[in-house]
């Protein structure tokens, strides 16, 4: 007879591990009596899939979070003969839309159009309006039943667009061959919106397949929202997609005349923080989400050349990042530029 062979989970070593998907499959190993393998507190036996006289495959359902997953193995006759677990967490989650997907951009009051744009037929500046979303979760995301319903009023049912791969942005536009003419014809567009989006600002509201709400906010033209937004050449760009979009402190008007569709915006450098302590400078700023940053250095502003100090990745998070330098010895001054693609 074969030689005896515990019970076990064998996938990721038998060590937990997390997983993207509301799916798992898990490999074991079994002996020849094991005919049968249950998870704890069933009866049904789970589908296998043998891949030799030892090694089997199965593919579970998982729930939001951590799953603590028990099984059973029992022999021709129903006896138990083994039984191991495993922690698996899924990040996959069970109302998606509701938890990925981001409003990240608003053009509510677009530059005048040009000359060429006028010529084109698009003499309305109200025609370059946009509203980009973002799929900021791990995996691809329906859009099937999501929707506007206040401020303007759009299906994603019926669109071009139905499905977002992870980091994949998105746009709604008030007049498709206006938006194309400006922006080019190769940024990803679900489609036309009716309605216009205010010029001195208004409700909107986004909602899931299962009409709760998964944002929804007042802009504003005036106070503290940023005014270059509105009809000076910018777009509003949300800083953090989970912060306040009613605070106009989480919105910025962008850097970029005419937005940012179809990418993510860029947030204006600039030092939080230099000390100098006798003997090392210390820099620190505020870094934004995927955003990657060069420190330069020169010791006089009129003869000479930046120089560089040190590259800053780009990161998966919003962070502080801090820069040590370490000027000679006597240096009297020395200066310091933030810059960023």
């Amino acid at each position: 007879m074969a030689p005896t062979i515990p019970f076990e989970i064998t996938s990721n070593g038998g060590s937990n591990f997390t997983v993207n998907t509301p799916t798992v499959t898990l490999d074991g190993r079994g002996w020849i009596n094991v005919h049968d393998i249950r998870r704890a507190g069933q009866t049904d036996p789970l589908q296998i899939t043998w891949l030799d006289d030892q090694r089997w495959q199965i593919t579970l359902p998982l729930e939001a979070g951590t799953n603590e997953l028990q099984l059973f193995a029992f022999d021709y006759h129903g006896s138990p003969v083994g039984q191991d677990s495993i922690m698996v967490t899924t990040a996959a989650s069970e109302f998606p839309q509701r938890d990925y997907l981001r409003i990240a951009e608003l053009m509510y009051h677009p530059p005048a159009p040009g000359p060429a744009e006028i010529s084109a037929g698009f003499a309305d500046g109200d025609d370059f309006e946009f509203i980009e979303l973002w799929n900021t979760g791990p995996t691809n995301l329906s859009l099937v039943g999501a929707k506007f319903t206040v401020g303007v009023v759009f299906d994603f049912t019926a669109s071009a667009v139905t499905n977002l791969a992870p980091a994949q942005r998105v746009l709604v536009v008030k007049n498709r061959a206006a938006f194309e003419f400006r922006y080019g014809t190769n940024l990803l567009v679900a489609g036309e919106y009716s309605g216009s989006l205010n010029n001195g600002g208004e409700f909107i509201r986004l909602v899931d397949a299962f009409g709760v709400a998964i944002q929804e906010f007042t802009y504003g033209d005036g106070g503290n929202w940023p005014i270059a937004a509105d009809g000076g050449g910018s777009s509003l760009e949300a800083l953090s997609v989970s912060g306040d979009y009613n605070d106009p402190a989480n919105w910025q008007a962008s850097v970029l005349t005419g937005g940012s569709p179809g990418q993510r915006g860029v947030v204006r450098p600039g030092f939080a923080s230099v000390t100098y302590d006798g003997a090392r400078v210390r820099l620190r700023f505020q870094a934004a989400i995927e955003q990657s940053y060069t420190v330069h250095w020169r010791d006089s502003l009129t003869a000479g050349q930046w120089n560089t100090l040190t590259p800053i990745p780009a990161g998966g998070s919003a962070r502080i990042e801090e820069v040590l330098d370490d000027p000679p010895f006597g240096v009297p001054q020395r200066f310091y530029q933030l810059s960023t693609p």
